[in-house]
């Protein structure tokens, strides 16, 4: 039933057509909640002690503010699978646009500690819906010679965002501490205005999604918008075989169906192993409590803020070469790398903890660690949950890696405080370090690579697994 839902074509990617406008276009809106999310992120490590201090929050406090974020994107990730095969991956990115801009308005003018956790876990499961959709729609939307690329600017767009916010921390932190941060927040009501305007004015519906509803001739139109003549003729006929032994046979499965079937569990598996490990390995702890880190180092707030900067500079450097690369080096490799260099960068500031290093060491950690991330990880978790499935499944293995990781990350931004408090902050990196080393041994004996291949590829390699 499932080798009825792939279609057939060549092992071998389309070179030398030209990329379309519409798709770059298409793609780079799609991004916007990406941005949006990773500013978030940003700005939480300027605006955590302000807010800290206006809401007199306590230990617990701070981890229920930071961790609800992630903790709301599960259900957001839940909903996001449903509504992407139900109503489209347009109108998705769309109510998670307008999510951001309800959570994160709420967030800027409330008065109440209740308030402010409840508008964050508004951006919390709009949050959940972007993860899901636009990495998704970005792989249905790219050439196949491309995908690694363009699937990126989702990683990209998310540090550019986290940059912005680093900047507006620094940027704001003279202002005073009861208004500074709402500043901040105010800033970030842009982007989802944009990527509004961008849904109702620019992007095309997913084609892979109007061909699973039967829309063949509408899915031709914008697949011949998007692709060279050659890759969208190929992609066509693979839909049209797809099709040719029936609608059901091609329609969108839900987790439940998808996992009733022993080769989806196989993919489930590998697809979530990826996820779970791009956040077991710390990345979270890095992201909202570096700020933390480099004080507890020995450094002051505002040098704190300016290195930060300074990481997110060298985050966004290591995604734009790592887009550059991705499709010619592959997937694996860039994940081995990212696993090893992840474990190493943890086990270094782990042992400056311990020994009382300086600033600088701890530092230096942190930036290897977040490019070694933004190299592989950061990326390709999404690039590789969007290949790894047939079209029927897609949404659906998308939507349990995204929760498979935002389970992980909640876990880790909730905990970490209280885990450097019980194995020492040192004994918290090291902890992290010995995730990097099983994720070393998961990629390397069970990760297949999926790159220069199109989607309807992948799907015909699944079929076979």
């Amino acid at each position: 039933m499932v080798a009825a839902c792939f279609g057939s074509g060549e092992t071998q990617p389309l070179t030398g057509e030209p990329i379309k406008k519409l798709a770059m276009l298409a793609t780079t809106f799609a991004c916007l909640s990406g941005w949006l999310l990773g500013y978030d992120i940003g700005i939480t490590n300027g605006m955590l002690e302000p807010v800290a201090k206006g809401f007199n929050m306590s230990h617990r406090q701070m981890q229920i503010f930071v961790g609800i974020l992630n903790m709301m994107a599960l259900p957001g990730c839940i909903f996001a699978g449903w509504s992407a095969d139900y109503f489209g991956r347009r109108p998705t990115i769309a109510a998670g646009a307008a999510l951001f801009f309800v959570g994160n308005s709420l967030m800027a003018l409330t008065q109440s500690f209740v308030l402010l956790v409840v508008g964050r876990a508004i951006a919390g499961f709009a949050m959940g819906l972007t993860l899901v959709t636009e990495p998704l729609y970005t792989a249905e939307m790219s050439p196949a010679r491309l995908r690694g690329m363009l699937s990126t600017n989702v990683e990209v767009s998310f540090n550019v965002g986290i940059l912005f916010g680093f900047i507006a921390s620094w940027a704001f932190e003279d202002f005073d501490d009861d208004v500074s941060w709402r500043y901040m927040l105010g800033l970030s009501l842009i982007a989802p205005v944009a990527s509004l305007f961008g849904v109702f004015a620019v992007l095309p519906e997913s084609p892979r999604w109007l061909a699973s509803q039967g829309r063949l001739h509408e899915a031709e139109a914008t697949l011949n918008q998007l692709l060279g003549p050659n890759e969208a003729k190929r992609a066509i006929m693979a839909m049209q075989s797809s099709h040719s032994g029936g609608l059901d046979k091609c329609v969108e499965k839900t987790l439940a169906e998808a996992m009733a079937c022993p080769k989806m569990r196989w993919l489930f598996f590998i697809g979530g192993g990826v996820a779970f490990f791009s956040q077991a390995t710390g990345i979270e702890s890095i992201m909202y409590y570096s700020g933390v880190i480099l004080e507890r180092g020995g450094l002051a707030r505002r040098d704190m803020l300016m290195g930060m900067v300074g990481v997110g500079i060298c985050k966004l450097i290591a995604i734009v070469v790592s887009g550059q690369i991705v499709d010619r080096v592959g997937r694996r490799p860039l994940l081995m790398l990212s696993s090893l260099g992840m474990s190493m960068s943890m086990q270094i500031l782990g042992v400056s903890f311990v020994f009382s290093w300086g600033w600088s060491s701890k530092l230096v950690a942190i930036i290897a660690f977040v490019v070694l991330f933004s190299m592989g990880y950061g990326p390709i978790v999404y690039t590789l949950n969007a290949e790894l499935f047939p079209q029927s499944c897609r949404s659906a293995g998308l939507t349990l890696g995204m929760s498979v990781a935002r389970v992980t990350s909640a876990i880790v931004a909730v905990s970490f405080l209280s885990l450097a408090d019980v194995l020492t902050t040192g004994g918290a990196f090291l902890f992290f370090a010995v995730w990097g080393l099983a994720a070393v041994a998961f990629v390397s004996q069970l990760v297949p690579e999926t790159s220069g291949k199109s989607l309807e590829d992948n799907d015909d390699s699944a079929a076979t697994m």
